[in-house]
């Protein structure tokens, strides 16, 4: 036992420490100027709005491996604390989850991945193409390397989760297009190859995380506007502007699928007792 929990530490301060070098990418992105603008903005410097050189394939931008700061203003970003801390608490979690090994690595791939685009979606309604594109082919590299290590069953339903949640969100995305962004799409493949790979019966779970979590926060952010409205409207006119309501997915989604990750064993053993 104690050598289990000091392996559950060592890989919680790893996952803060690699929250603490991630960290400054979050303050890279800016949110799109207007509604009708299509291209989004650049990765820049967030003191003085500086480009910030970033590699289309590549993971993180090349001046965060140096600590570079930026060669305008001289400053080095910072970023929300917000994301060591929650990059800890899911790697202590996801060793808890899982045996160390290339599994275990994979998956501390996706938090780190998800965090970072969550916070970065929930402050500037982003889920960046820069973090999201180049996170599959490691996804696929680290998924396959563990299907070596512990059997190559789990290929099958992470295949069966990227391509079925793809389409659905992709057919979802063509008919309710404002409430799904083009990101929504792009990061949902990854999100359901992750989740096939511990079961399908968690891709269901994940979707309804998303749906009833996304909602939520819809109604609740509705209500607030509402409430504090200098002048009084009716309920159509609420219903009305809680329909216009813009959501951020990003992060509803990784807590959604880190969840339905982390409490897989938990809801199978849930659903075999409840099924006849």
């Amino acid at each position: 036992m104690g050598a289990e929990l000091a392996s559950v530490g060592v890989v919680a301060a790893l996952g803060g420490l690699l929250g603490l070098w991630l960290a400054p990418v979050t303050g890279m992105f800016v949110p799109y100027p207007d509604e009708e603008t299509v291209v989004p903005p650049p990765p820049q410097c967030p003191t003085c709005g500086t480009i910030v050189p970033w590699s289309r394939w590549s993971p993180v931008p090349p001046r965060l491996f140096s600590r570079a700061p930026c060669p305008h203003c001289h400053h080095r970003a910072r970023g929300d604390v917000l994301v060591p801390l929650l990059l800890a608490a899911t790697f202590a979690a996801l060793a808890v989850r899982f045996d160390v090994g290339f599994e275990l690595v994979a998956f501390g791939f996706l938090a780190a991945v998800l965090v970072p685009v969550a916070v970065i979606d929930a402050r500037v309604h982003r889920l960046p193409d820069r973090l999201v594109l180049p996170a599959y082919p490691v996804a696929f590299l680290l998924l396959g390397l563990a299907a070596l290590w512990g059997g190559p069953e789990p290929l099958l339903g992470a295949g069966a989760g990227l391509v079925g949640l793809t389409a659905i969100y992709g057919l979802v995305g063509l008919l309710f297009g404002r409430g799904i962004g083009g990101g929504d799409i792009k990061i949902v493949g990854l999100l359901g190859a992750y989740l096939g790979w511990t079961g399908i019966i968690n891709i269901v779970v994940a979707f309804y995380l998303w749906s009833f979590l996304s909602a939520g926060y819809g109604v609740a952010a509705a209500t607030y506007r509402w409430r504090v409205r200098p002048e009084p409207t009716g309920w159509r006119v609420a219903l009305r502007e809680a329909r216009g309501t813009v959501v951020p997915l990003g992060p509803f989604m990784a807590v959604g699928t880190l969840g339905a990750v982390i409490a897989g064993p938990w809801t199978a053993r849930t659903l075999s007792a409840l099924l006849p």
